[in-house]
């Protein structure tokens, strides 16, 4: 099915990229979560992104952490989302907002109230009007909150994200389901893209393939894989043909890995986790990834480009140069788009099996040479 070109009064999608109100824009996103981190941190995290060169960040709001008991919400403290998102306008970052309801994250649930299973007759994230009706609850809470802070007009926020991964789950009816949520997202004024992320490429499987609900990816491939860029180009011609961008929602953190992405066709790229956080209390989620022996510690670090105490690793300033690249070449790369080499790449390392190369907006190329056989560090 083609989807009409996403559009809103600051931002449009089409094939060709992102447009902002400001322009063509090619977006680097770095997780980072307010509920990992002490409320004083906050800010202090905020420019440490925006000061690597990345321009975005993108959060979860986890249900479970805001309904600490049926029908108690707590939006205050650590739990006050609305001033983390203005502190982000604030820093100059655009957000993209991810509540659910389901978030996994490493999170207790999901972020799914543990009371829900008190109910034999609920069903999780599916088409059913008992869980529909507590989502109704969670939304009306959450939603007017990014509603009232959507670019351009009153805040950062340039996209919602509707569920997470829901390729991964048995759902009976994902274009129902789908729908309900858009229904409610429509229904609180929220006007930028709606999205959905699949996490094993199944485009149709993450969106219901609903009308209005963008797809994107997440994608975690092997850092060393000769095949990264036909695979990923596959993709964004898959998107090309719907008319939408390749938003690659979630990814790996080496940069190496980033501008491959780059060069294959993304016009988002988001790697999760560049900016570490914390597991306080009960919340890690003790049976992810299908282990329910395994354990998650306290510090949330999957080694992105800030630790968990703050620390930049090398990999900041790898960012730092690849925004640099990004800002120079600007609308041209923004509305690039993806091919391969004119002539076949020789080198004497171990490179991509398919090199990937951007056809520049007005003319140029960029070419990406990945060097395959560099020491991990």
């Amino acid at each position: 099915m083609n989807h009409p070109t996403t559009i809103d009064q600051g931002i449009a999608l089409d094939a060709r990229g992102i447009r902002f109100e400001g322009g063509p824009q090619l977006v680097l996103c770095a997780s980072l979560f307010y509920f990992r981190l002490p409320r004083e941190q906050w800010r202090a995290r905020l420019a440490q992104v925006r000061a690597s060169g990345y321009t975005c960040v993108d959060v979860y709001l986890p249900w479970n952490f805001h309904e600490t008991a049926p029908g108690r919400w707590s939006f205050e403290g650590r739990r006050d989302v609305a001033a983390f998102l203005d502190l982000a306008q604030e820093e100059g970052l655009y957000v993209i907002a991810r509540p659910g309801p389901y978030i996994c994250s490493e999170w207790d649930g999901g972020a799914l109230p543990a009371w829900l299973g008190l109910d034999p007759q609920l069903r999780v994230r599916q088409h059913e009007p008992r869980f529909l009706d507590r989502v109704t609850a969670w939304f009306d809470q959450a939603l007017p909150l990014l509603a009232e802070r959507q670019y351009p007009a009153n805040g950062p926020v340039i996209m919602v994200q509707l569920e997470n991964e829901l390729d991964f789950f048995d759902c009976d009816d994902r274009t129902g389901y789908l729908t309900a949520l858009r229904g409610q997202a429509v229904r609180h004024g929220i006007t930028v893209p709606l999205i959905a992320c699949s996490g094993q490429g199944d485009l149709e499987g993450a969106t219901g393939d609903v009308p209005g609900v963008v797809p994107a990816c997440n994608f975690y491939p092997d850092d060393d894989s000769p095949h990264i860029e036909p695979e990923v180009r596959r993709y964004a011609e898959l998107l090309a043909e719907r008319d939408l961008p390749l938003l690659i929602t979630e990814t790996n953190r080496r940069h190496r890995t980033l501008r491959r992405l780059l060069t294959s066709g993304a016009s988002l790229i988001a790697p999760y986790l560049q900016s570490s956080g914390w597991n306080f209390g009960y919340t890690p989620s003790a049976g992810n990834w299908g282990r329910p022996g395994n354990l998650m510690s306290h510090g949330y670090d999957f080694g992105g480009y800030v630790s968990s105490t703050g620390t930049e690793r090398p990999e900041y300033a790898e960012a730092q140069i690849l925004a640099r690249v990004i800002d120079t070449l600007g609308p041209r790369l923004a509305l690039a788009t993806p091919t391969t080499p004119h002539t076949p790449v020789t080198t004497d390392f171990p490179t991509s099996s398919s090199p990937s190369a951007l056809r520049l907006d007005g003319g140029g190329r960029l070419l990406a040479v990945p060097h395959l056989s560099l020491i991990h560090i």
